[in-house]
């Protein structure tokens, strides 16, 4: 479940701030599916630990004229027996055999830092942001440590380390359509790249995009 409240002040006509506060407890369950064409089941043994995740958050939000919005955010995050999902190891597959997905438990860790953002509209119909993020993390001891050691090094993480993160994006809405195009190229020091032997965590780079169409033969209003 979640909670969520914001508040906007308005001290002028060209001068507003918006503060809101969220809470979020999260845990995801398990169960277990086998067909021929696929498996799901946990890594180590036949047992899953669910993972919990408690976040609150605080973020102050100005807009600066009517094109665009600065905003600064605090967080802090407590998950136990992070959840950690692999594609197609821990079993021998005969050929021809589907993939599966295997899960296990990367332990625990408490994340807390900042951000600042700031978004302007670029064009019409254009929207562009950028977000900067600073994470303290404390990783603690994964109880599938053997097996991830030897299927995926790079989920392991140890003692504390200080992310840095950088998002750009831009968005465009095109109302004709009820269409919305979502762009993102983020860079961070905690990435794994997949051409690196030893699979160490270091600065790295990532980028999405996201098609969003509306079905506007249906009535949502109601």
């Amino acid at each position: 479940y979640a909670a969520f409240g914001q508040a906007t002040w308005s001290f002028s006509d060209r001068f507003s701030g918006t503060a809101g506060l969220r809470y979020t407890d999260e845990s995801k369950d398990y169960y277990r599916t086998t067909s021929t064409f696929s498996n799901f089941a946990p890594l180590v043994g036949t047992t899953f630990r669910p993972e919990r995740t408690q976040t609150y958050e605080f973020a102050l939000a100005h807009d600066v004229g009517s094109n665009a919005t600065f905003g600064v955010r605090t967080f802090y995050q407590r998950t136990t027996d992070q959840v950690a999902t692999l594609l197609g190891v821990g079993y021998e597959r005969p050929t021809g055999d589907l993939d599966h997905y295997s899960v296990a438990s990367a332990g625990d860790f408490v994340a807390h830092g900042w951000s600042v953002s700031v978004s302007r509209v670029v064009a019409h119909r254009l929207r562009g942001g950028i977000d900067y993020t600073v994470t303290m993390a404390e990783w603690g001891v994964s109880p599938d440590e053997e097996a991830l050691a030897e299927f995926a090094p790079s989920v392991l993480r140890q003692g504390s380390e200080q992310l840095h993160d950088v998002t750009t994006s831009l968005q465009a809405d095109i109302p004709g359509t009820a269409t919305r195009v979502f762009a993102l190229y983020r860079v961070n020091t905690a990435f794994v790249a997949a051409h690196q032997e030893d699979e160490q965590p270091a600065l790295d780079a990532r980028f999405d995009v996201q098609v969003r169409q509306a079905l506007p033969f249906l009535n949502f209003t109601s």
